[in-house]
C-alpha cells in the first residue's frame, strides 16, 4: 500500500509540474505578445504554410483611397482641335437657322432645336448609363450654364434673324473677348499680354473677315430694327462667355453629355413664355416639307457642336478655347458668299 501511494504522489506532483510549466510558458508568450502590440511591432504569424500577403502600397501624398488621380494630358491639342470641329458644326447650325429665320422666330428655333438635341442625347445617355442629373454638388453650376446658354443662344438667334449672317457671327464672336475677361476674374486665369494682343488681333481679323455693314457702311438696313440686332447680339455674345467659362468652372467631373442635356432643357422651357407671347396662329405653325431637314440638320449640328465644345472647355483654358472658335467666322463667310 505504501509504495503505491507513493507511485500515486510522484504521478501527480509529475503532472502538476506539466502544468505549471505549460501555464507559465503560455503566460510569457501572452506577456511577449502583449508587449509587442504595445511597441507597435507586428505580431508573428503561425507557421500554416501560407504566405503572407503583400503589403498594400500607400496612396501617394494628396491622393484619397478610392479616388481616381487626375491623368495629366497626353495630348494637349485635343482641346483646340475639338474647338475647331465645334466652331464649323455651329456655322453649318447658323446658315440654317438664317434659312429657317423666314418662316420661324427665333424663340420657336430655340424650341426646336432643344427638342431635337434632347431626342439625340436621350438614347445615347441611356445606353452608356450617363446620370441625367450629374454630380448633386455641381446642379446650381450646371443651371446656371443652361440659363446663360439660353440668353446666348437666343440672342444669336435673333441677330441672325435681323441681321446679316457676317454681321450675327462677328457680333456673336466678340464672346472671346467676354470669356478671357471673366475667366480671369472669376477663375483667376492668366491673361497675359500674348494672350491680349490675341485678342484684339483675332477680332480685328473677324472684322475685316466678315465686313459687317454697321462698321464699313455696305449694304445693310440701319433702321431702328438694326440697332435693337446689334445691341441684342452682343447681350447674347456676353451671356454665351458666362455660359462657358461656367463649363470650365465645373472641371471634367460632369459629363458633356449631362451639360448639354442641362442646356436644351432649360432653353426648351425658357423659350415657351417667349413663343405663347406671339400670335397664336404664328406660335404653333406646323413646319413645313421644306423646313423639316432643315431643321433636323440644325438641331444634330448643334447637338455634336455641343458636345464636342463642352469637352474642349473641359480639356483646355477658357480664352484658348474661345479663341479656336474664331474659325467660324471664315466658315460664315464662305456660306454667306457660297449659299
Amino acid at each position: 500500500d505504501d509504495v503505491e501511494h507513493d507511485e500515486k504522489a510522484s504521478l501527480v506532483a509529475a503532472f502538476s509540474s506539466g502544468a505549471d510549466g505549460g501555464d507559465a510558458d503560455a503566460t510569457d508568450d501572452a506577456g511577449s505578445s502583449t508587449e509587442m502590440v504595445s511597441r507597435g511591432a507586428p505580431l508573428p504569424l503561425a507557421d500554416t504554410g501560407v504566405a503572407e500577403p503583400s503589403p498594400i502600397a500607400e496612396p501617394p501624398d494628396g491622393d484619397v483611397i478610392g479616388e481616381v488621380p487626375a491623368a495629366a494630358p497626353t495630348r494637349p491639342w485635343l482641346g483646340m482641335l475639338l474647338a475647331v470641329g465645334a466652331a464649323f458644326l455651329f456655322s453649318i447650325m447658323n446658315l440654317l437657322v438664317k434659312l429657317l429665320s423666314g418662316e420661324f422666330e427665333s424663340f420657336q428655333i430655340v424650341l426646336a432645336r432643344s427638342i431635337i438635341v434632347i431626342a439625340c442625347c436621350v438614347p445615347v445617355m441611356l445606353y452608356k448609363r450617363i446620370s441625367f442629373i450629374g454630380d448633386r454638388t455641381k446642379v446650381k453650376g450646371l443651371i446656371m450654364r443652361g440659363v446663360c446658354g439660353f440668353c446666348g443662344v437666343a440672342g444669336l438667334y435673333f441677330g441672325i434673324s435681323v441681321l446679316s449672317l457676317g454681321d450675327a457671327v462677328t457680333l456673336s464672336f466678340t464672346s472671346p473677348v467676354f470669356t478671357a475677361i471673366v475667366a480671369r476674374v472669376w477663375l483667376k486665369e492668366r491673361w497675359e499680354l500674348f494672350d491680349k494682343i490675341g485678342t484684339v488681333v483675332s477680332l480685328t481679323g473677324v472684322v475685316i473677315i466678315a465686313r459687317p455693314a454697321f462698321i464699313f457702311g455696305s449694304v445693310g438696313d440701319t433702321n431702328e430694327m438694326h440697332y435693337v440686332g446689334v445691341a441684342v447680339s452682343l447681350v447674347g455674345a456676353f451671356f454665351a462667355a458666362l455660359a462657358l467659362t461656367t463649363i470650365r468652372k465645373l472641371g471634367g467631373g460632369v459629363d458633356a453629355m449631362t451639360v448639354v442635356v442641362y442646356l436644351s432643357v432649360l432653353s426648351g422651357l425658357l423659350s415657351i413664355p417667349f413663343i405663347l407671347g406671339l400670335n397664336l396662329d404664328t406660335a404653333f405653325q406646323l413646319p413645313s416639307l421644306r423646313s423639316i431637314p432643315l431643321l433636323l440638320g440644325m438641331g444634330f449640328a448643334a447637338f455634336v457642336a455641343q458636345v464636342l465644345l463642352t469637352r474642349a472647355y473641359q480639356l483646355e483654358k477658357a480664352g484658348i478655347a474661345s479663341s479656336m472658335g474664331y474659325v467660324q467666322i471664315f466658315f460664315a463667310f464662305v456660306w454667306e458668299t457660297t449659299v
